[in-house]
């Protein structure tokens, strides 16, 4: 009766783990990849190729409605660059969209994320899902991650974000290099939600 009670217990502390484990996966597609509330903040290490060090951050600044663009329901949110650059952006439930500088809507980081799914946004961007659970550990802590590949006309990119914190590391390439020559590495030191 020991025994039986014993692998009872073995066998239920086996099943809790894996629906905990399969459950975290599960979930890593159903929340917001960037949690856009004012204030939000993140702060970031970028090294240079040269190994020069310099410090940035992203903010939500505010939100707006953005009219004509399609539902004028929708808020779009200010993500700030440190204090020179805005832009706009909103969760959907297919993903993370961008404004393009033309003022077009373009979703560029699908999520949920299906490994190996590719796709081409309309300003020419190739993204490819490389991974929708991967660990990445910077200095801001470890996250469970999509791994995003992507590639411009000008520059290749590993870009690894964490649904419900937002972009925890970026690796930035030159192009056609095969990702052999790093231009920069930029990774997550710490953030603030709201």
């Amino acid at each position: 009766m020991k025994l039986f009670a014993g692998l009872l217990i073995v066998l239920v502390a086996i099943i809790a783990y894996s629906c905990n484990e399969e459950t975290e996966i599960q979930n890593v597609g159903e929340r917001e990849l960037l949690p856009l509330k004012t204030g939000n903040r993140w702060n970031y290490e970028t090294v240079s190729a040269t190994n020069e060090i310099s410090y940035h951050y992203n903010e939500v600044r505010g939100d707006t409605v953005l009219v004509p663009i399609q539902n004028p329901n929708e808020r779009w949110y200010i993500l700030g660059y440190d204090e020179e650059i805005n832009s706009y952006c909103i969760n959907k439930s297919d993903g993370l969209w961008f404004l393009s500088e033309s003022g077009i809507p373009i979703l560029y980081y699908k999520n949920p994320a299906v490994d190996s799914d590719e796709y081409i946004t309309s300003d020419s961007t190739h993204i490819r899902i490389v991974s929708n659970n991967k660990i990445i550990t910077v200095k801001g802590g470890s996250f469970s991650c999509i791994h995003y590949d992507t590639y411009n006309k000008y520059y290749a990119f590993d870009e690894y974000w964490a649904p419900g914190v937002g972009l925890v590391h970026l690796t930035k390439y030159q192009l056609n290099t095969k990702k052999q020559i790093v231009v920069e590495r930029t990774e997550l030191i710490s953030y603030t939600l709201k």
